[in-house]
């Protein structure tokens, strides 16, 4: 995808320097794992809080209840992180930008690539925008942030729940009770590692970032560019359910998005994109599960129509387009990661280039001569910027 990627102009100033402590998630089984997690932080103080029933019934909230409590009194922010991922290598003075530029929202630094916030992050990183607000009904706990105030308080507030409760969807529900602003960011700056899963996750397959750019450092001024507003209508494909579908905003003071059929952003052009998909598909028709896979490929197409009419200002950022490739390129092994080789979609390196040849051309061909009014429907106008 080599066009311009459209970004929103970053702030003009910067908050004071954050002071980070980070509490290293864990359980028994996977000790030497977060010892050595927690010893890949060179500037940040961290701890390691394991689970203090290890032979109770699988709990994320047991832990966490212990993990948000701030332990160094000269921090600002409280990051809890869990013992199945690892770091981008330059993570801390990624987050340390990060934070300065969004000191006051809570901030989730992973996004499994085959939810529907990864639909989201890819509109975003299609736009440019470092910052996605979360659109399922958790925020992700796999790398998560907030104020040292708001940490013990949350820390307090779980002492509340349910053990039975998933601590992201807890943290959301703290998030949205109290109106606090919560991001993704864009890129993800932890990758989810494939080992086993402690709490039955194993058979929703492959649960990695949406965009983890793991090989270039984010500019400074690269977390400074405003968050991604006024997403109305979600072209989507969600694992769970990996057909089509519009993920649609509700009204105001209505938390869950609603699930829609699909209809194209393309208007009279859908069927000229079907078109190049078939033609660029062709070598994989054979392949069980195509139906799927072209499905997922021109829901990619439509959230890259959904981005051209992005209302907000637009500047063009090579780590952005970087980012926007990369995130479209995790599309079709996260929508389908629980399907028959999933796995081998990940290293199916002929696949991934088709897909980019279809967006190229989708972009150069097909983007300039899209009615504006076609998609204007799927932003508020909250978007302008």
């Amino acid at each position: 995808m080599s066009a311009t990627i459209p970004l929103s102009e970053p702030s003009d100033s910067f908050s004071p320097r954050p002071v980070i402590s980070v509490s290293v998630m864990t359980h028994p089984r996977r000790a030497a794992h977060a010892e050595a997690l927690a010893s890949a932080f060179e500037e940040f103080a961290v701890r390691v809080v394991t689970d203090p029933d290890p032979a109770g019934r699988p709990s994320t909230v047991r832990t966490a209840r212990e993990a948000w409590k701030p332990f160094d009194h000269a921090a600002t922010h409280h990051l809890v992180i869990q013992d199945d991922v690892f770091l981008h290598p330059q993570f801390e003075p990624q987050v340390i930008d990060a934070v300065a530029a969004q000191p006051d929202a809570v901030l989730s630094f992973f996004s499994e690539w085959g939810s529907f916030t990864s639909h989201a992050i890819r509109v975003g990183a299609f736009i440019g925008a470092a910052w996605i607000p979360q659109v399922d009904t958790y925020l992700g706990t796999q790398a998560a942030l907030m104020k040292a105030g708001l940490a013990q308080e949350f820390a307090d507030w779980l002492r509340g729940l349910s053990f039975e409760v998933p601590d992201d969807h807890a943290l959301f529900e703290f998030a949205h009770t109290r109106g606090l602003k919560h991001f993704v960011s864009n890129p993800n700056l932890v990758e989810h590692d494939v080992g086993e899963s402690l709490i039955g996750n194993a058979s929703q397959g492959l649960r990695r970032a949406t965009v983890f750019h793991g090989v270039s450092q984010a500019p400074r001024a690269w977390w400074q560019h405003q968050p991604m507003t006024g997403l109305r209508l979600l072209p989507a494909m969600h694992w769970s359910r990996p057909q089509p579908m519009l993920y649609a905003k509700p009204r105001r003071g209505v938390v869950r998005w609603d699930i829609r059929p699909p209809a194209s952003a393309w208007g009279a052009f859908a069927g000229a994109v079907q078109q190049l998909v078939d033609d660029n598909l062709s070598a994989f028709v054979s392949r069980p599960g195509y139906g799927k896979l072209r499905a997922a490929v021109i829901v990619l197409c439509e959230q890259v129509a959904v981005a051209s009419a992005h209302p907000g200002e637009h500047v063009s950022d090579r780590f952005g387009e970087s980012c926007a490739i990369e995130a479209a390129l995790t599309m079709v092994p996260g929508a389908l990661r629980v399907e028959d080789g999933a796995r081998d979609l990940v290293t199916d390196t002929a696949l991934m280039a088709a897909v980019g040849v279809i967006l190229q051309d989708v972009r150069r061909t097909l983007i300039p001569r899209l009615d504006p009014d076609t998609v204007s429907a799927y932003w508020s106008t909250s978007a302008r910027g």
